[in-house]
């Protein structure tokens, strides 16, 4: 039958999950592949079939989530359509995984949606012109891609680029997450992982305020937040300060709060809770789908305030 399947013997448009690269240690170039940004959002199947439906990686329907996407249509010129990418919220500094996770958890009606305004980047084709293009190369589909959808708005293409070093390089200098490799003769394998398309992760920095300190073997955890729109205080994870590494002076032992300054925080009794005056400029890889610091380590303590660390 082909077409995976025809997309598991589904005739029309239809939720497909979606296709997912391996992890790679270094950007390379070859020509053989095509190179993307790697947005930092949330990854969204778009099924168009008169009405809009999105879903999430595991099928989830996120449509009402996102109201501002229900253009879609017009996106793709009425025509019935499959597309594969990723919605992502844009700050002054570039993608937000903290701002989509907000979003994604907030009713429609909610100001954060006003507050976080949503961006689709789509880079795949699955479904067009009556036909799945599953087995059809990426960059075929890519080039269909760019014939069907006329980007506007919170619809916009993510663009391919010919070098990958270069692009990754251009990803860490803006502190972005990444970037992802793709043979351009890859078809579309939905649900699997898949060599063909390999992601490779810049180390990003970041500054977060001090709003608790716990005792632990060898050191202390410095417990971290950012402030939302509202400057409220999010937790963000906790960090590793060595004994020795970095003078703990700088911390206020003094600066002494009566307890956590938000709900989404540990509740420890062996935590010492602080008022917000010192940050710490941090080294991390990534955003864990909680919300939280992947791999943090500690380069500085400095004096500052929370409503200097936005998320």
């Amino acid at each position: 039958m082909g077409q995976r399947t025809a997309a598991k013997a589904g005739n029309g448009p239809a939720f497909v999950p979606p296709m997912e690269p391996v992890t790679g240690d270094r950007a390379f170039d070859d020509p053989a592949y095509l190179y993307e940004v790697k947005w930092d959002g949330v990854r969204c199947i778009a099924v168009v079939d008169g009405a809009v439906r999105l879903y999430a990686r595991s099928g989830q329907d996120r449509t009402d989530r996102f109201p501002e996407l229900a253009g879609l249509a017009r996106a793709v010129r009425g025509q019935r359509a499959v597309l594969d990418g990723e919605c992502t919220v844009m700050s002054p500094e570039g993608p937000s995984f903290p701002r989509i996770l907000r979003r994604q958890s907030s009713p429609p009606d909610s100001g954060i949606v006003r507050a976080y305004p949503v961006t689709y980047f789509v880079f795949d084709l699955l479904y067009a012109g009556g036909r799945w293009l599953l087995d059809q190369p990426c960059q075929e589909r890519r080039n269909a891609l760019r014939r069907l959808v006329d980007p506007a708005g919170p619809v916009q293409l993510s663009p391919s680029f010919a070098s990958g070093p270069l692009l990754f390089e251009m990803m860490k200098g803006r502190g972005w997450e990444g970037i992802v490799a793709k043979r351009k003769d890859s078809p579309y394998l939905p649900g699997r992982k898949s060599p063909a398309w390999v992601k490779i992760k810049c180390w990003r920095r970041g500054v977060f305020a001090v709003v608790g300190m716990q005792p632990t073997r060898g050191g202390t955890s410095l417990l971290l937040a950012a402030a939302d729109e509202a400057g409220r205080a999010w937790y963000v994870g906790r960090v590793q300060m060595r004994t020795g590494r970095i003078d703990p002076s700088v911390l206020p032992q003094d600066a002494v709060s009566d307890g956590p300054p938000g709900p989404h925080f540990p509740r420890d009794p062996s935590i010492h809770w602080l008022v917000p005056l010192v940050l710490a400029e941090v080294r991390y890889l990534e955003w864990t789908p909680r919300g939280h610091l992947r791999f943090p380590s500690l380069v500085k303590l400095r004096a500052g305030t929370l409503q200097e660390c936005r998320i």
